[in-house]
């Protein structure tokens, strides 16, 4: 019985004693509306109330005309923490609930004539309201330690990934993804998991490092986010937040996505969800590492048929190994620079190499797919027949190679690779 309104008619529907409350301090409103969720194929109900109440002052006289009736009815009173009461400040404010209702609530006598407490029941001292999308508690009364509060869980998900383009797998995107949250006084922190985040394309076509959670959708939500801490002043509301429903275990929530590309993850982010006058805050931290460019990078130089073999298959089978590579005048002679790699983007990627520090050569490729076994090869001097050849221009092939692949400000290189002709 929430405000104690009707204990005595709960009684005569044969129960033995009435809990009312939760009861704060202060009246509240509790959470913006849904707040109470059935979960049918779990046969379970999600209850974010948030300590709606009209605050004690309000349920004193009630509760005091309810003792007054004649068969004495067995009370218990439910008292919760005020919302806006800082939790260091949360012992004085059950102190002053305790103060004012305490001697309303149902007492017993002992064998030995003293008076103990029956159902005089201060449990909400170690749970809390929980803001709307933020707390999977009852939001009414609870039991555990003093440490409860501090571990509550949020209700959110994951964001699902998708790249729009088609060029990578859902299940690829980023592996090891989870959220995990704590939901404190006046704030919620999260925290995204996930290894190897790979760069995809969302809904709206752009390219980025995107990951995300989901916060439960309400009627009158509004969203405000960014990196970074909370501003004083939020600015506009990210109105494509509330357009983006996403449904898991039968109910609905509005995804964020946050994209890591040249962000410095240490900064984290947030999320403000107004709805009314009530306020929900998100701190986010990201636990992410991104793809790289590429990996599994081999540089080798190519000047037998032990080395020709390295090449990807791809190559290999449309042009097979031939003696003539080693004649000096052949169009394809040896020797030749190769490089593979796996490569985890699409797009343009810039591959350089340099000899001895200085570069040497540049591609850029224009369509470039996430993909193992991509190559690069290279004439390490003019050849022959250079048209539609990748070459470098120079007499002397001797040095030191490195090569490094570039998309967007991200780059890996390879290791340093010595090649000294036997003729030199």
């Amino acid at each position: 019985d929430k405000n104690a309104e009707v204990p005595d008619a709960l009684l005569r529907l044969g129960f033995g004693f009435v809990e009312i409350g939760t009861v704060t301090p202060r009246p509240q409103a509790g959470n913006p509306r849904p707040r109470l969720f059935r979960l049918e194929r779990d046969e379970a109900v999600i209850n974010r109330m948030g300590f709606n109440n009209g605050g004690s002052d309000a349920a004193l006289p009630r509760i005091e005309r309810a003792r007054l009736k004649r068969h004495r009815p067995v009370i218990g009173v439910n008292i919760g923490k005020s919302r806006v009461v800082d939790v260091a400040d949360a012992v004085d404010d059950y102190l002053q609930s305790t103060a004012l209702l305490a001697a309303s609530a149902s007492r017993r006598r002992a064998a030995n004539g003293e008076g103990s407490w029956l159902c005089w029941v201060p449990v909400c001292a170690i749970t809390r309201a929980t803001p709307a999308g933020s707390g999977t508690g009852s939001g009414g009364s609870g039991s555990g330690d003093s440490d409860a509060e501090e571990e509550q869980q949020a209700d959110i998900v994951k964001a699902p990934l998708f790249d729009q383009s088609g060029t990578i797998e859902a299940e690829k995107l980023v592996q090891d993804y989870r959220i995990s949250s704590t939901v404190k006084a006046d704030v919620t922190e999260v925290t995204i998991h996930g290894t190897r985040l790979m760069k995809h394309e969302n809904a709206q076509h752009s390219y980025n490092y995107w990951i995300g959670f989901g916060i439960p959708a309400a009627e009158g939500n509004t969203y405000y986010a960014g990196y970074g801490e909370v501003p004083e002043a939020l600015g506009e509301p990210v109105a494509s937040i509330a357009d983006r429903t996403y449904e898991e275990n039968g109910k609905a929530y509005n995804t964020v996505y946050f994209g890591l590309k040249d962000r410095d993850l240490e900064e984290g982010a947030y999320v403000v969800v107004k709805n009314g006058e009530e306020a929900v805050t998100y701190k986010v931290s990201f636990d992410v590492t991104l793809a790289p460019v590429a990996e599994n990078l081999q540089l080798w130089i190519v000047n037998d048929e032990e080395s020709y073999k390295r090449i990807p298959s791809d190559y290999t089978a449309s042009y097979p190994w031939d003696e003539s590579y080693l004649e000096p005048d052949n169009a394809a002679a040896l020797p030749w620079l190769a490089l593979s790699y796996d490569s985890n983007v699409t797009g343009t990627v810039d591959i350089q190499v340099t000899k001895d520090g200085e570069p040497v050569g540049i591609i850029h490729h224009e369509s470039s797919t996430v993909n193992p076994g991509r190559y690069q090869l290279w004439h390490l001097t003019k050849p022959a027949e250079s048209e539609g050849k990748d070459y470098f221009d120079q007499v002397d092939p001797a040095g030191t190679y490195v090569v490094t692949i570039t998309k967007d400000s991200q780059t890996v290189t390879t290791e340093e690779l010595v090649y000294a002709p036997k003729s030199r």
